[in-house]
């Protein structure tokens, strides 16, 4: 099963329904231009790609929804303005993360056991602890625009 959602146009008055984020079947996901607003606990058991794409909610709500998917192997965050900061340290699945123009992004840490692809387009804060990476072997590809 996989799962495509977006709003065109200006506002953003969808809402990703609840139940949406606790579909066991659920294998990639592709949510733009929409409201997240997640529940307490996200139960995304099976799914393994996640595209969130001007979605407007803060880290701590794009971070609860990825604590909820076990089986989280690929990540694109694209023009997430209100992403400040991006800590995905309990998915030690990760094999790919691509952060594109989150403009307001000023920190990421992330479990790098099986990090194999890191991407990161956008200008890079002056901050020297920018990117703090855990548990990681150093074979990483990095690309940065």
């Amino acid at each position: 099963m996989s799962t495509r959602m977006s709003e065109s146009g200006r506002g953003l008055s969808r809402t990703v329904p609840r139940i949406l984020l606790s579909c066991a079947e659920l294998r990639p996901l592709s949510l733009s231009s929409c409201r997240l607003t997640p529940p307490t606990t996200v139960s995304l058991p099976s799914l393994v790609t996640l595209l969130l794409s001007h979605v407007p909610e803060a880290g701590t709500d794009v971070e609860r929804l990825i604590t909820g998917c076990q089986r989280l192997a690929d990540l694109m965050l694209e023009a997430c303005d209100a992403v400040t900061a991006l800590s995905v340290l309990g998915n030690a699945r990760l094999r790919r993360l691509a952060l594109r123009c989150c403009h307001n992004l000023a920190t990421v840490a992330i479990d790098s056991s099986e990090l194999q692809a890191f991407e990161y387009r956008g200008a890079v804060p002056d901050s020297a602890s920018f990117l703090t990476m855990h548990g990681g072997s150093g074979k990483i590809a990095y690309w940065a625009r």
